[in-house]
């Protein structure tokens, strides 16, 4: 694939590029209409939900009227149904009852079409049932034209609510039906003191039109965007070719005699121009600073011997006091080799000597002054416990925050002339 990549011309390129993004783009806006689709019908879900529980609390204030006595239960009955066949929203919804029976559902009350009442709902034109869910989450099941009421009555079988999705005519102002069906969305809950499903559904093609209508548009917006990027495309490439081989011609020029003067070629437009300028004169900087490099490599190659011939031991830790490196005299008094410490912290030198008061109190005095001198009891790698004197110094960018801290180490009985050895050394 890279080699294919390699062998295009950057005219290929960049189509390709755009072809890439304008795929990218494709795929991100049906992807972004999913999510607005899947939002949409969620939407509807929690609306026709919480219609069918104020119908479902009605049943619930006259069942309790029946059992506080206020009602008898067939009076109770009858009235919460009637209740119900009363409650509609929007312009035509509403809602109906029907009991569990087995195996097919009779309905209780039905606001529109009061001659299903206590018939059982076996009548093919039920049998349109498309998908259904039990409960609030999970995925919708396929139904595959099962009776609609037998399947809602599935549905809250194990948790007492469900929606089913089927296809219904709609009806007409003027009376009737018509004859396309649509898909409708319903959601059931069971009453359980009365053995009954109070349910309601609504119309949900408007979810399908409203997704369609947004897929047009993104459609023909990522389309006129796509055909201005190209007719820009097409003018930069003109602009650009014939430039980028100038400036070609300009390197090769350079890999011929690095060490020549380079001259621009003539007729550099705009950016390229520019660039091919900058180029040049980066050449020239870059030979100049090769030089510095050569110079600054001896100085370091000086540092470092230095590092490793003093007699003090220096031990250098990061900001956080994980430890970046060790001199060979570090090794001399500690024992410690540099792949025993390099990466952990200077905790593992403690020892029992010093209280974590003592510790404290350096560090407190370090991070005010940036610098602490004093005798430290530490322990080396074979255990022992030797008196040293250290210094610790903290190294700080033009921030004033700390880079690193340096720690120069010495035998105490180095110190007892007078003369105190990482004084130098510092």
């Amino acid at each position: 694939m890279l080699n294919f990549l390699q062998r295009l011309h950057i005219a290929t390129k960049l189509w390709l590029l755009i072809g890439v993004f304008s795929l990218v783009g494709v795929a991100d806006n049906l992807t972004e209409m999913a999510l607005v689709n899947q939002r949409l019908h969620v939407e509807k879900e929690a609306q026709l939900r919480h219609l069918v529980e104020v119908a479902h609390t009605a049943l619930q204030s006259y069942e309790r009227a029946a059992r506080d006595g206020r009602l008898s239960q067939e009076g109770a009955r009858r009235q919460a149904a009637e209740a119900v066949r009363q409650l509609h929203y929007g312009s035509l919804e509403y809602f109906w009852i029907h009991d569990l029976s087995q195996p097919v559902p009779a309905m209780v009350m039905h606001p529109t079409v009061p001659a299903l009442e206590g018939q059982p709902l076996t009548d093919a034109r039920f049998d349109r049932g498309t998908s259904m869910r039990s409960g609030q989450q999970g995925n919708y099941q396929p139904l595959a034209g099962r009776n609609l009421f037998v399947a809602m009555n599935q549905a809250i079988a194990t948790t007492g609510d469900g929606f089913v999705t089927y296809d219904w005519p709609k009806p007409i102002a003027a009376g009737g039906v018509t004859e396309k069906l649509y898909p409708k969305l319903s959601y059931v809950k069971r009453f359980e003191p009365w053995g009954w499903v109070v349910g309601s559904g609504i119309y949900i093609d408007d979810l399908e039109a409203e997704y369609w209508r947004d897929a047009r548009l993104r459609l023909f917006k990522a389309g006129l965007w796509l055909t201005l990027l190209g007719i820009l495309i097409w003018f930069i490439l003109r602009t650009v070719v014939q430039p980028l081989r100038a400036f070609q011609a300009t390197i090769d020029g350079l890999r011929a005699d690095p060490r020549k003067t380079l001259e621009l070629p003539a007729a550099q437009p705009g950016e390229l121009g520019q660039l091919s300028v900058s180029f040049v004169r980066l050449v020239e900087d870059l030979r100049r600073s090769r030089n510095e490099l050569t110079l600054s490599i001896d100085r370091l190659r000086q540092t470092a011997r230095a590092f490793a011939s003093m007699k003090e031991g220096i031990l250098i830790t990061d900001a956080g006091g994980r430890i970046l490196s060790i001199n060979p005299a570090f090794t001399r008094l500690s024992g410690y080799e540099p792949e025993d410490v390099v990466g952990k912290t200077t905790a593992l030198l403690r020892s029992e000597a010093h209280d974590d008061a003592f510790y404290a109190e350096m560090w407190a005095r370090l991070l005010a002054s940036g610098q602490w001198t004093g005798q430290v009891s530490n322990r080396t790698k074979s255990g022992d416990v030797r008196q040293q004197w250290v210094t610790i110094l903290a190294a700080r960018d033009r921030s004033g925050a700390v880079r690193c801290y340096v720690g120069l180490y010495w035998e105490a009985d180095e110190a007892e002339s007078g003369d105190n050895p990482g004084t130098t050394a510092a």
